[in-house]
């Protein structure tokens, strides 16, 4: 991880978001004329930087807009290509409104994967707008939930993909969102961002004893996880997709002032102590820019 490319991400309130990971092409929220707008200040920070959302041609985050669903069908394909654009070939719909559509081969790709279906008649609806519970149902299967298994299909779908997208964690911070109605850009960010610190899962085959005694294999969901040091832990789709952790710290120093002894770091450096670490990873100076109102805040550090 130490040749990613650390650039910061925005800065706000007493929480601050370090994107450590972008592209080059990234927006960044400071730059959106708009970001006084944007409830959701983390979310989309953190989304336009990894390259997964980008901001209008107008120089706006156009938060209070609605994304339709071939749009939406877009991010989640870029959310699993790590923030890049996926090299899909020329992927073909059968559905009839998608044909020659700009988003075809994204939607194509969606329904290989499970992760998408279409409105009935064979049509898709690409130009309508995309609800919360479709939008939570795309990322439940781009996480890995089966959509049969966990019966996130059929008539009672949307039922069962709320309950689902709670559990996962989907709806953090979108208490107060209608899941039928249209989501927003500012939603969505949100649901990408809660999406990308969720557990991946998977299924597996369990072996059981009847009660007459006979053998049985029933299927179980499990997160999935490696091990790293000797440490099991669950994997994230930041962890899988964008090779990334995110850790939390305090910063101590930058080229402006510093406390505690950090010291005052050179021009684009930082000093940051971190209070949630992982393998590899210690306090100290990271190559990122921050302001004089940075100092003594509590930063998250996604690298």
């Amino acid at each position: 991880m130490n040749n990613l490319k650390r650039v910061l991400s925005v800065g706000m309130a007493s929480t601050m978001v370090l994107g450590m990971m972008a592209t080059a092409s990234a927006a960044s929220f400071n730059d959106f004329t708009d970001k006084d707008d944007i409830v959701n200040k983390d979310a989309v920070s953190m989304v336009t930087e990894l390259g997964i959302i980008a901001g209008l041609p107008n120089g706006s985050y156009g938060a209070t807009q609605n994304i339709d669903r071939a749009s939406f069908a877009r991010l989640v394909c870029v959310a699993l290509n790590g923030g890049k654009e996926p090299n899909l070939g020329n992927l073909k719909t059968t559905f009839t409104d998608t044909q020659g559509h700009w988003a075809e081969k994204y939607i194509a790709y969606c329904v290989q994967q499970g992760i998408i279906a279409g409105k009935g008649n064979n049509t898709f609806a690409p130009s309508a707008n995309v609800t919360g519970s479709e939008a939570a149902k795309m990322l439940l299967v781009a996480l890995g939930y089966n959509t049969t298994y966990e019966k996130i299909g059929g008539a009672t779908w949307q039922v069962s993909t709320d309950v689902l997208a709670n559990q996962a964690g989907l709806y953090e911070d979108l208490s107060g969102m209608n899941t039928s109605a249209a989501l927003t850009r500012d939603q969505a960010a949100q649901m990408i961002y809660n999406t990308l610190n969720a557990d991946l899962v998977k299924y597996e085959m369990v072996p059981g004893i009847s009660s007459n005694g006979q053998v049985t294999m029933t299927t179980q969901r499990v997160n999935v996880t490696k091990t790293v040091n000797g440490d099991t832990k669950n994997v994230t789709m930041l962890e899988d997709a964008f090779n990334a952790v995110k850790v939390e710290g305090v910063v101590l120093g930058n080229e402006y002032a510093s406390v505690n002894g950090a010291g005052v770091q050179d021009e684009g450096k930082t000093y940051i102590s971190l209070t949630d670490t992982v393998a590899g990873l210690n306090s100290g100076s990271f190559e990122v820019s921050t302001g004089l109102n940075m100092i003594g805040k509590s930063v998250t550090l996604c690298m």
